[in-house]
């Protein structure tokens, strides 16, 4: 149902004639066919009567033939009977020969082949030795020569076409059997019942489908005239269709009318509430400006008075004004001290971390004095050795010796005293070690205590221009008030000439308020008897109370 609901009328209509036509095409189809299955056998049964059962029982009636001479003979033996028996024989391989070279059969192949192939060895029987002992005249060998070869053929030929012939019949009888057009055609009987009754019932749905959406678009519109766009519809119960297009247009009239008469009400109703209150402040402005004109006196008195103090105000901030010059310059020598203050520490910071560099290579050198004597140390001490293995050789050689030992003495006595100097030479080093060490580490202490001093010297000289930017922005807000003081005393005396002029307005205020409290009241009538006008409409209270709230937040925006 909910398909047939959302189709569109056109696709309705169209769908019962189609119901209608596809019965009457199934009804066609199955005519069609049976008729066809009908042809088909026919064809069928042709083919096996004319070709294959034809060809059967033309061969049959040639084994007939050969077998009947064969009774004949067996009963009444003669030379005559045996050459009519040669000529049987002959017609029967002859119809065999043709009956081979000719189409081959279509259904019960294997029979029709065993048949022919029993009837061709019966005749090869015949026309072998039975054959020769009749045309002899040996009657009783021949028929012993019967009995033994050719009887078995002929009788199985016999059963052959017998067997053969009932299994053409079976076919025919069976085809005719399936060939049952009671079926089609109560099919076709069925089938066309239905479509007509398919038929009428779709004629009578779409008929009530439209005479009942017609009704419910009259009510509808009804509604609409009598002023009632209270009307709501579920989308689900509205079709997919021209119909649900209807009523989708009035839905949208009733709502967009709806829209249109809640808005005129709740903007009347805002302006009965605006129109009380512009009374209500009418009269306050009448009120207020008798209020204002006795007030516009007093005001005149004190403008004169505040003449007199602005005037006193603004030579008062000439005379600040020239005392912040003055600071504002002597601010400006200090700063200029102080940088250069900071500049001779910073130059100081850095001539005194050059000497300690200096102080920190002298050390450097002692140390190297110290390898160096440390080195004549060890040359002393070899050379102290060296001595006393002379004084020993020396005393080996006895007299000869004397004058070499002598000579050992001097040189060890001199690497003695060479290695005590070397001593004090290292102690010497080591002390100017240490002091070159103390002094690197004051100078390097110096250096910071004169960076950060430095530093605190830029920090005040940081404060200083703060302080002088201060002092710059005082000077100029001094001035700007002594602008303002001179520009208040004229603004002042302008206030005292303009307060005759606001009296005479405040006056004028009065007349137009009371004219305003009168325009009001007429707008509130008005107000009234459109409200009486739109009360014919029934309209969903929600939406006039939504649009009063969005009337007043834009009122107040």
């Amino acid at each position: 149902m909910s398909i047939f609901m959302n189709m569109s009328i056109k696709a309705k209509l169209l769908s019962g004639f189609f119901f209608v036509i596809l019965i009457l095409s199934i009804v066609g189809i199955i005519s069609i066919t049976s008729i066809n299955t009908s042809l088909n056998v026919e064809e069928r049964l042709k083919t096996t009567i004319s070709q294959d059962m034809g060809r059967t029982i033309h061969l049959y009636g040639k084994y007939n033939a050969v077998h009947k001479w064969l009774h004949q003979l067996q009963a009444n033996p003669s030379s005559q009977l045996v050459a009519q028996g040669k000529q049987y024989v002959a017609e029967m391989l002859e119809a065999l020969d043709k009956a081979d070279s000719g189409a081959p059969p279509v259904i019960f192949v294997e029979k029709v082949t065993e048949t022919r192939a029993t009837m061709r060895d019966l005749a090869n029987k015949i026309n072998g030795r039975f054959i020769t002992l009749l045309e002899q005249g040996k009657y009783e060998e021949a028929d012993a020569e019967f009995l033994n070869t050719v009887l078995a053929p002929s009788s199985k030929s016999n059963m052959l076409f017998s067997g053969l012939i009932n299994s053409y019949q079976d076919v025919v009888e069976d085809e005719v059997k399936n060939l049952d057009l009671r079926g089609p055609l109560y099919t076709v009987i069925i089938l066309t019942i239905v479509g007509m009754i398919l038929a009428v019932i779709t004629a009578i749905m779409i008929a009530n489908y439209i005479v009942k959406h017609t009704h419910s678009i009259m009510n509808m519109s009804k509604s609409i005239q009598d002023g009632d766009f209270m009307i709501k519809m579920d989308e689900n119960d509205i079709p997919n269709d021209e119909i649900g297009d209807i009523y989708r247009s009035n839905l949208a009239i009733v709502q967009t009318l709806s829209e249109s008469v809640a808005k005129v009400m709740a903007t009347s109703e805002v302006l009965r509430k605006y129109s009380k209150e512009l009374n209500e402040a009418s009269w306050n402005i009448n009120h207020g400006a008798s209020v204002a004109e006795n007030q516009s006196i007093t005001i005149a008195a004190a403008a004169d008075e505040m003449v007199s103090t602005t005037s006193d105000i603004a030579k008062n901030c000439h005379i600040a004004s020239e005392t912040s010059e003055i600071t504002k310059n002597e601010t400006v020598t200090g700063v200029d001290k102080v940088r250069t203050t900071v500049s001779r520490i910073r130059e100081q910071s850095v001539l005194t971390r050059e000497d300690a560099d200096k102080v920190m290579r002298l050390a450097e050198q002692s140390q190297k004095i110290g390898s160096i004597v440390g080195t004549i140390d060890e040359i002393a001490a070899q050379t102290n050795l060296l001595a006393l293995n002379a004084a020993i050789e020396a005393a080996r050689a006895g007299e000869a010796g004397r004058g070499f030992a002598v000579v050992a003495d001097e040189v060890r006595a001199l690497a003695s005293r060479t290695s005590k100097s070397t001593q004090e030479i290292t102690a010497m080093v080591r002390s100017i070690q240490d002091d070159s060490k103390t002094a690197t580490d004051s100078m390097n202490e110096s250096v910071t205590q004169m960076e950060e001093v430095a530093e605190r010297a830029g920090e005040l000289e940081s404060s200083l221009n703060t302080i002088l930017n201060s002092v710059n922005d005082v000077n100029s807000q001094i001035t700007q008030i002594a602008t303002a003081a001179e520009e208040q005393t004229t603004a002042t005396s302008e206030i005292s000439s303009n307060m005759q002029g606001i009296t005479e307005s405040a006056q004028k205020s009065c007349s137009i308020s009371e004219h305003a409290v009168k325009i009001s009241d007429f707008a509130v009538e008005l107000i009234d008897n459109i409200e009486k006008d739109l009360r014919f409409f029934k309209i969903d209270s929600s939406k006039i109370k939504s649009y009063i709230s969005d009337l007043e937040k834009s009122s107040v925006q």
